[in-house]
């Protein structure tokens, strides 16, 4: 496994692991766990890395270009009928509810 990416935050790692899980590429992450600190956190605490196998990180790197460009033309970001939580393209599943999406 080698690192392809570090998110922001967990619900980006989730999202970006989503889409890349979509597409057949096993995705591990790891970090992030300081949701909320007392006292001095260093600048990359809430941090969350994706691994992927070193095979599939060309089209994984690809993948994640084109969806943080928003070149990958999925269709639009969608939002749940049952509990009004915006979900992105990518989404078969609410990520709040597990309410199927449009196209499920």
């Amino acid at each position: 496994m080698i690192l392809l990416y570090r998110s922001k935050d967990r619900m980006e790692a989730a999202l970006l692991r989503g889409m890349l899980e979509k597409n057949g590429i096993f995705c591990r992450t790891s970090g992030g766990a300081a949701s909320i600190g007392f006292g001095e956190l260093s600048a990359d605490a809430l941090l969350v890395d994706l691994w992927v196998a070193e095979d599939d990180a060309g089209q994984a790197r690809l993948l994640i270009e084109e969806h943080l460009s928003g070149g990958l033309g999925q269709g639009p970001d969608w939002i749940c009928s049952r509990c009004g939580e915006a979900n992105a393209s990518s989404f078969d599943l609410c990520w709040g509810c597990q309410e199927p999406g449009p196209a499920g």
